[in-house]
Order: structure tokens, then sequence, then C-alpha cells
């Protein structure tokens, strides 16, 4: 992977598809992994200091951060992704 890219969903074996309900459940508490989505894809966060704890700079672990996200998306690199977000209009999950 290129030193200035982040992971791309289409990098992972099972695509795994997360409603934005289901992503909530990953909200980085009691002991559970942090995810977040930008731009329909789904990361794993617990391993980045900053924010594994669910909460950050207005950022909350759970939800879609695409227009929220506090920092240069180059920190991704760090997490693995884990899935794709659903589309409102996909009935696959």
């Amino acid at each position: 992977m290129a030193e200035n890219t982040i992971p791309q969903a289409e990098n992972i074996s099972e695509e795994k598809i997360f409603s934005l309900d289901e992503l909530s459940k990953y909200d980085g508490e009691n002991g559970k992994p942090s995810y977040i989505a930008i731009k329909g894809v789904v990361y794993d966060i617990s391993n980045i200091a900053l924010l594994r704890n669910g909460k950050h700079h207005g950022l909350t672990s759970g939800k879609d951060a695409t227009k929220i996200f506090p920092h240069d998306i180059k920190i991704l690199r760090r997490a693995k992704v884990v899935g794709k977000l659903e589309r409102k209009w996909d009935k696959s999950s």
C-alpha cells in the first residue's frame, strides 16, 4: 500500500455491509470495538490511541463520521477496514 493512501473496502476479503443501526453497536464503550464510517467505508479505529475510547473532539464511534472527522484522513492508514456502510437504497446487509 502506498504511503499516502488509506485502506479501501475493496481490499477486504469478505465484505461486511453495516447498517447505521448495526454500526452504532461499535461505540467503543464497555470494551466494545470502535468503528466509524467515512465516505462509505467502515474502519475499526480501536487501535488508534486518540480514537479508541469512542469519543474525541466531537467524534463518536459507531457513526458515520464523514462530515465531522477531526483529523487528516491519513490517520486511518492505521485502521483496519471492516466493511462498507449500507446505502439507504441497498437491500443487502
